[in-house]
C-alpha cells in the first residue's frame, strides 16, 4: 500500500506540487511508524527470547546499512535530479519489502496459527496493558524516549535552519547526517551489539538511549555552534537506530502472543505518536514562553526526561523476568515424562495426558501435597509398608500388651524388664515380621532403639516401617540422624534415605548437616540432602540458607556434570556409554536445579528446567533466556555451557500434527 502511495505521488507531483507535498506528508506520518512496528512485531513473533538477542541485533545492523544507504542516495539524486526523483526509489523499496515480509510469513506458520487465535481474543490493546505493570513500563518508555526525540528533533532543525543558507545546503546537510548516523550505527552495532547485550542486559542496554542523550545533552549546553546540536541530536539517533533498537524489541519476546498482538502496534504507533504530539506541544508552549532562549530550554527539558526514561528502563528488568516466567507458565506442558523432575510429577503427566496446563499444575501440586518428599529415582519414601506387608497399631486390644502379627508365636509384656534390649533384637533380626511388630511396639522409639531403626534403612522390605518411626522422633535425636548421613562407611543407600527422616526438623544441627551432605560423593546422598531442605524452607519460609554454600554446591555439581563429559572422550567403546552418562547427567542437572531452587524463585526455575526438553523452540528459548537472567553471575557461565552439553541428542521426530495438538494444548 506505501509503495503504490509513493508511485501515485510521483506520477501526480509534476501536476499538482503542492497537494502532493501536502499528501505525502500525511503518508508518511501515517506509515512510518506503523510498517516499522509491524515488521518487528512479525520478526518478535518468530524468534524465542534466546536466539531473538542474536537474530535482533542482525536485523537492526540491516536496518542501520539501510538509513547509510538512504542518506548516500538522497545526497547524491536528490542534489543531481530533486527531491522527487526519490518518490520511485522509494516505491520500489517498499515493494522489495512487501515481499520480504510475505517469505518471512510464510515461513512461520506456525506464529500465524497463534496469531489467528490471538486475534480471536477480544480483549483490547488499552485493556491489556491496563492489566501488564510490564507493558505500561514499557509504554512509559516508548512516550519519554519519543517525547526526548521530538525536542531534539526541532533543535537541530532550528539551528541548522539558523546557520545554513539555501534550500540545497539544508537537504545536503540533512541527507550527510542521515548518512552518518547509518554508518555509526552500523559500526556501532557490529562492534557492541551483543557484548551491550551480555554485559549489560536487555535493561542496561535500553538505558544506553537516555544516557546518550544525558551525554550529548552537556555537549549542547556548552556551545551554540551546529557541531554540537550535531552531536546531541547525532548521538541520540546512533544509539537509537542500533543498540536501543535492538535491546528494545527484546522486551516483547517473552509477552503471550495474545498480549503482544493487541498491544505492541497500540505502544509502538500510538505511545509513540503521542510521545511525538507532547513533544511538539512543548516545543510551542516553551516558544511562546521563551522565544529567544528556546534552545537551551528544550536540551535542558530534554535532558530532565532522558533521566526520566533511564529510571523507567533501570525497572524494566525485573518485569522482564516475570514476564518470562508468565511464559514459561503458559506453555510448559509439551514434556518427556522422562525428563520432570520427581516421579510423582511423572506419574501426574502419565495419568493427565489429556488435561491442559493449569489442571497439570494443580494435579501436581495435589501429588506433592500428598507425598511432597518422593524419591525422584523411583524409591518408596511415604511410610506406608509395601503391598501385602501388615501395618500395626502400637496400642494392643489387652491392657499393657501388643498383639502380635500371625505367624508370630511370641507376645511381649509392656512391663517386661528387659523390653529394650529384646527389642534391639528384634530390630536385628532378619525376620520382617518380627521387625515390624517391635517398630510398631515402641511408639516413639526410645533413643536406645534409634542407631538400630537406623540400620533398618538399608533393608528394602522394612525402610517405609523404619522412615516412619524415625521420622516421629527425628526432632529429638538429630544428632544421631545427622551423624549417619555424614558417615561415609555406611551403606549408601541406608544414607541417601536418612534426609527423608528430617525434613520435619528446622534446628541448626540439621540443616548444617544436609548442607554439608550437598557436597557428598554420592549423587543420590546429595539429591536427597536437597530434596529435604526443600521440605524444609517451605514449612519454614523464614529459613534462610547460606548462599555462598548453596551456589557453590551448584557450582560443583555442573564441574562433575562437564567433567563426566570431558572424560567420556577418553573411554574406548564411548557410544554404548553415552545413554548411561546422558542419564547420569541429566541427572546432575536436576540436582543442580533443585539446589538452586533453595534461593531462587521455584516453580518458575523448575518449570525453565523441563521447558528445556520440551519440543516447543519457542519455550525452550524462553527457558534459556529466564534461566541466563536468573542463574548467578558465579556459575552462569559455566551452567548455560552444562545446559548446552546435557541436552538430547538423536532423538525421533513425531508427527506435525501430533506436536500441533500438543503445542495448542500447552497454551490452553
Amino acid at each position: 500500500m506505501s509503495g503504490v502511495l509513493y508511485a501515485l505521488e510521483w506520477s501526480t507531483f509534476a501536476s499538482s506540487p503542492r497537494l502532493v507535498v501536502v499528501l505525502l506528508y500525511l503518508h508518511v506520518a501515517a506509515f512510518s511508524s506503523t510498517l516499522i512496528a509491524g515488521l518487528w512485531s512479525l520478526v518478535n513473533e518468530c524468534l524465542d527470547p534466546h536466539s531473538a538477542k542474536r537474530h535482533f541485533a542482525r536485523i537492526s545492523m540491516g536496518g542501520t546499512v539501510g538509513g547509510a544507504a538512504a542518506g548516500l542516495a538522497g545526497w547524491q539524486l536528490g542534489g543531481r535530479l530533486g527531491a522527487t526523483a526519490l518518490l520511485p526509489l522509494l516505491a520500489l523499496t517498499c515493494f522489495g519489502c512487501a515481499l520480504a515480509v510475505t517469505l518471512l510469513a510464510r515461513r512461520s506458520r506456525g506464529s500465524r496459527k497463534r496469531a489467528r487465535r490471538a486475534r480471536a481474543d477480544p480483549t483490547k490493546g488499552t485493556l491489556v496493558m491496563a492489566r501488564s505493570p510490564y507493558l505500561r513500563h514499557i509504554a512509559v518508555l516508548v512516550l519519554l524516549s519519543s517525547l526526548g526525540a521530538a525536542l531534539l528533533d526541532y533543535v537541530l532543525s532550528s539551528r541548522a535552519k539558523g546557520t545554513l543558507t539555501g534550500a540545497e545546503q539544508l537537504v545536503t546537510f540533512f541527507a550527510l547526517f542521515h548518512m552518518g548516523v547509518g554508518v555509526g550505527s552500523f559500526l556501532l552495532q557490529a562492534a557492541a551489539s551483543r557484548v551491550a547485550l551480555e554485559r549489560a542486559g536487555i535493561a542496561g542496554t535500553v538505558s544506553l538511549l537516555p544516557l546518550s542523550v544525558l551525554l550529548g545533552g552537556g555537549v549542547g549546553l556548552l556551545s551554540s555552534a551546529l557541531w554540537a546540536v550535531v552531536v546531541l541530536r547525532g548521538l541520540e539517533a546512533l544509539v537509537a537506530s542500533s543498540l536501543y533498537r535492538a535491546a528494545y524489541e527484546l522486551l516483547y519476546t517473552p509477552v503471550p502472543k495474545a498480549e503482544k498482538r493487541q498491544a505492541k502496534m497500540l505502544i509502538d504507533v500510538g505511545v509513540n505518536r503521542i510521545g511525538a504530539v507532547l513533544g511538539s506541544g512543548a516545543v510551542m508552549a516553551l516558544l511562546v514562553v521563551l522565544p529567544r532562549g528556546v534552545e537551551p530550554a528544550l536540551i535542558v527539558l530534554a535532558m530532565l526526561v532522558a533521566a526520566a526514561c533511564a529510571v523507567t528502563a533501570i525497572r524494566l528488568h525485573g518485569g522482564y523476568v516475570r514476564a518470562l516466567e508468565t511464559s514459561l507458565k503458559s506453555g510448559a506442558v509439551a514434556l518427556s515424562s522422562a525428563r520432570v523432575i520427581d516421579p510423582a510429577t511423572r506419574r501426574t503427566l502419565a495419568e493427565t495426558a489429556a488435561l491442559d496446563r493449569q489442571e497439570l499444575l494443580r494435579a501436581i501440586e495435589e501429588r506433592r501435597s500428598v507425598r511432597p518428599s518422593e524419591d525422584p529415582f523411583g524409591s518408596a519414601r511415604n511410610s506406608e509398608p509395601p503391598e501385602g506387608g501388615q501395618e500395626f497399631s502400637p496400642q494392643g486390644e489387652g491392657a499393657g500388651f501388643v498383639v502380635a502379627p500371625s505367624g508370630v508365636g511370641w507376645e511381649l509384656a509392656g512391663d517386661e524388664i528387659d523390653d529394650v534390649s529384646r527389642a534391639l533384637a528384634d530390630l536385628r533380626s532378619e525376620d520382617e515380621a518380627r521387625v515390624r511388630f517391635a517398630l510398631a511396639r515402641y511408639q516413639p522409639l526410645p533413643a536406645a532403639l534409634v542407631p538400630a531403626a537406623i540400620d533398618l534403612l538399608a533393608r528394602d522390605d522394612v525402610c517405609r516401617a523404619a522412615l516412619a518411626s524415625l521420622r516421629e522422633v527425628a526432632p529429638k535425636c538429630p544428632g544421631q540422624l545427622v551423624d549417619a548421613l555424614l558417615d561415609r562407611d555406611r551403606d549408601e543407600v541406608l544414607r541417601h534415605r536418612i534426609p527423608r527422616t528430617l525434613e520435619a526438623c528446622t534446628d541448626e544441627r540439621t540443616v548444617h548437616g544436609l548442607l554439608a551432605a550437598l557436597f557428598e560423593p554420592e549423587l543420590d546422598v546429595r539429591y536427597q540432602a536437597a530434596l529435604a531442605l526443600l521440605r524444609i524452607t517451605e514449612k519454614s519460609p523464614e529459613l534462610r540458607l547460606p548462599r555462598e554454600r548453596i551456589i557453590a554446591a551448584a557450582g560443583r555439581e555442573i564441574e562433575l556434570g562437564q567433567k563426566a563429559w570431558s572424560d567420556r572422550a577418553l573411554a574406548w567403546n564411548a557410544e554404548r556409554a553415552d545413554e548411561r552418562l546422558r542419564n547420569r547427567t541429566d541427572r546432575g542437572m536436576e540436582y543442580a536445579i533443585c539446589v538452586l531452587s533453595l534461593i531462587l524463585d521455584r516453580e518458575p526455575l523448575q518449570i525453565a528446567y523441563r521447558a528445556l526438553f520440551s519440543e516447543d523452540e519457542l519455550l525452550r528459548g524462553t527457558a534459556i533466556e529466564y534461566l541466563d537472567n536468573v542463574l548467578p553471575e558465579e556459575i552462569k557461565e559455566a551452567g548455560m555451557a552444562f545446559i548446552g552439553i546435557a541436552r538430547p541428542v538423536g532423538r525421533p521426530r513425531r508427527k506435525l500434527g501430533d506436536l500441533e495438538r500438543e503445542l495448542l494444548h500447552s497454551r490452553a
